[in-house]
């Protein structure tokens, strides 16, 4: 029975995946960073990818379990049967205790490569960059990895309730046909459910993000760890604690990472950081990339 629970948990999964996964995506993706990330992204061929907890919006798990327990809590005072009166108990009572212990890893991307609010958020004052990436390079089309996608984030508040109902709807679909086919008791049941609840809630996650943020347009490319495969967890120093990361590299770049465009930012010598930028480009093999300045009159200097 427990091999049955696993292989449906996997099934579901995947099926979430396909549905969070956009079909229709910017054929450039930018990324913001400063000079030592642009730097260490073309010599390591990867980008970070972070654990979703430890980002700087500290809003960005939280508004899942909110709205999740929302959505079960709804669902508790409006069941009309024993059996979903504790399904419902058993979710709300862990979710309310913090036991989802789902992990993800994200890379964040924007569909707008010169954007002021980018520019004072993810880079320094004076030399960060946006590197345009083609976001077909950023995952594996074949579909050998479908641990990992890339979502359009919502922040849209009805859309990203639309999609908690969803995915409460197929955790209880999930406990009705376990419970149909006898296949556990009803704790076990309920165990599996909140098991199947951990497992998905952290995939919607990273697509959620506070309406304040809607400007950035931002996209995240998503992956579980079992698709880092033997790749070490890494951390580096944070502003109040270390983060964990693991790379992510870049599928089937072969010798050069899939850069196709990139914008020096607002910088007081804007011809020679351009320059700079080009020769760098080109001792990393990517001499037909577009490399232009930042359109932005923002001066810090």
């Amino acid at each position: 029975m427990l091999a049955l629970s696993v292989s449906m948990h996997e099934s579901i999964q995947s099926n979430l995946i396909k549905n969070l996964s956009s079909k229709r995506r910017p054929r450039i993706l930018y990324h913001y960073t400063s000079g030592s990330g642009l730097i260490g992204i073309l010599k390591a061929k990867s980008i970070w990818a972070t654990s979703i907890r430890f980002l700087n919006d500290s809003t960005e798990y939280s508004l899942a379990l909110k709205l999740a327990q929302e959505v079960i809590q709804n669902r508790m005072a409006e069941a009309r049967n024993k059996f979903d009166r504790g399904l419902y108990s058993v979710l709300n009572e862990r979710l309310a205790g913090e036991e989802v212990h789902g992990e993800v890893y994200v890379s964040s991307f924007t569909e707008n490569g010169d954007q002021l609010s980018q520019w004072r958020a993810y880079s320094p004052s004076t030399g960060g960059f946006a590197i345009g990436f083609r976001s077909k390079s950023l995952i594996d089309l074949t579909g050998v990895n479908p641990d990992r996608f890339l979502a359009r984030c919502t922040y849209d508040a009805s859309s990203q309730e639309a999609l908690i109902r969803s995915l409460v709807q197929t955790i209880a679909k999930f406990a009705e046909e376990s419970n149909a086919h006898n296949q556990m008791n009803h704790d076990r049941v309920f165990r599996e459910s909140f098991k199947l609840l951990g497992r998905l809630l952290p995939l919607i996650a990273p697509a959620l993000k506070d309406s304040s943020f809607a400007e950035e347009q931002e996209w995240r490319l998503v992956r579980l760890p079992s698709s880092f495969e033997d790749v070490d967890l890494q951390f580096r120093e944070g502003k109040s604690m270390l983060i964990p990361y693991h790379l992510h590299r870049f599928p089937g770049s072969g010798e050069c990472v899939p850069l196709d465009e990139l914008v020096v930012g607002p910088t007081p010598h804007p011809e020679l950081a351009r320059n700079s930028a080009q020769a760098l480009l080109m001792t990393y093999g990517l001499p037909s990339a577009i490399v232009r300045s930042s359109s932005i009159p923002y001066r810090t200097w």
